[in-house]
């Protein structure tokens, strides 16, 4: 999610950012369903979209960046896979997907696919407001969805089918969690509290995990409850810590989640846990960067976890990394998996002095795609060959991030 910095900008709170952080600044603060089968009622939005340039509707799991020009608006762009699946690296063989419209002075802080479906999110941050844009990429039409709700909204979640959308739209504590219908457009608030910031759905859709806060100080709490609200627990009480992106493992017999310190240091280091399906036994597995809001990622077996390490532990006589707990972009990490079997910790990467980003499987989990300034020209696009542990990369100097991977048919 962006993150509760302060700027002079009015930066909206989400914990998918890679920009911000999780500390409390005047009302705005950090922070399903499938369709059938809970008694939900759906509320129609108005008829409203936007048609974008799509050359490529291709549904072959490829992959899929956001990249920014010089000139011009940032574009999508797809790199299939051949006939025996595997990736090209030929830019020559890219191909602009969409090109989302995103108004002057905003700017997209996340890109993101959903388990299956024809579907992608941009999270989009303004000078005063946000908004979630949602395009289907075989026709190349676009949707602001929460235009139609009047609320500065942030990107949350997809629903396991991928059918539906998570947002979280006004600020805390009096923000509601909407889940949207995205291709008919109906919308759903989910019954939580007001200062909920995050929440997920169990991946048979019949239960969510959510975490709100009291704000800065306060801590945290994450509870587990039916979809209808009913049957709430609280799994966790973390008077001085805040919990991040508790997710469900693919076979919703686990949960992931990072711990970070309540304090009003921007970018500390955290800590990746894991603990059983029904929020009980929670386990450490190892530090973990936080702030950034870096996503830890099941792989698709649910057998590992991949997540942020900060390379520069936090020490206030070390100048660079106190440097780094409050600069976001001085941050040195790499990406790491956690092995749930037996609980190793292996680092996937070993760039020296570069900043590395929120890494995203294939659905097949054959490659692990991540933003890094390794190439030494900013943020590019790299992938991990997880068959062979042979690292790509992918872009050169093209300004490109948050990698996201196309359903197969």
């Amino acid at each position: 999610m962006r993150s509760y910095s302060s700027s002079k900008k009015k930066k909206r709170s989400d914990l998918a950012s890679h920009q911000t952080r999780w500390i409390w600044i005047a009302t705005s603060v950090a922070a399903l369903l499938l369709v059938g089968g809970w008694g939900l009622s759906f509320t129609p939005l108005r008829t409203y979209g936007k048609q974008l340039e799509a050359t490529n509707g291709a549904f072959d799991g490829g992959l899929l960046y956001l990249q920014s020009d010089s000139h011009g608006p940032p574009k999508v762009v797809h790199r299939p896979r051949d006939s025996q699946g595997r990736l090209s690296l030929d830019v020559d063989q890219s191909s602009t997907l969409a090109s989302p419209r995103i108004p002057a002075g905003c700017e997209a802080l996340g890109m993101y696919a959903p388990p299956r479906g024809p579907w992608l999110a941009i999270d989009v941050t303004c000078e005063a407001s946000g908004f979630v844009q949602v395009i289907n990429v075989a026709s190349g039409k676009a949707v602001d969805l929460d235009a139609h709700l009047s609320y500065d909204s942030t990107f949350v979640n997809w629903s396991p089918t991928g059918n539906e959308i998570i947002l979280r739209a006004g600020n805390l504590p009096n923000s509601r969690i909407y889940l949207i219908q995205v291709n008919s457009g109906k919308y759903q608030q989910l019954p939580v509290p007001g200062n909920v910031y995050d929440i997920a759905l169990s991946t048979d859709g019949r239960r969510m995990i959510y975490s709100l806060t009291q704000g800065l100080g306060y801590g945290s709490e994450t509870w587990i409850a039916d979809v209808d609200g009913q049957n709430a627990q609280r799994v966790l009480l973390e008077p001085r810590h805040i919990i991040a992106f508790a997710r469900w493992s693919p076979s919703g017999e686990a949960i992931a989640y990072i711990r970070m310190l309540d304090s009003n240091i921007p970018f500390t280091v955290g800590e990746l846990w894991v603990m059983g399906g029904d929020g009980q036994n929670p386990i450490l597995l190892g530090n973990a960067d936080a702030g950034h809001g870096y996503r830890p990622a099941w792989s698709p077996d649910g057998q590992q976890i991949a997540f942020v390490v900060r390379e520069l532990v936090s020490d206030s006589t070390d100048i660079e990394s106190e440097v780094a707990s409050y600069v976001a972009g001085q941050l040195v990490s790499n990406i790491y998996l956690a092995n749930l079997n037996n609980k190793s910790i292996i680092s996937a990467t070993k760039f020296n002095d570069a900043l590395t980003e929120t890494p995203v499987w294939s659905q097949e989990g054959d490659y692990l795609a991540f933003g890094s300034t390794a190439g030494g020209s900013g943020m590019d696009v790299w992938v991990l060959d997880t068959r062979n542990s042979q690292l790509y990369q992918v872009t050169h100097g093209m300004k490109a991030r948050y990698p996201a991977w196309l359903s197969n048919p």
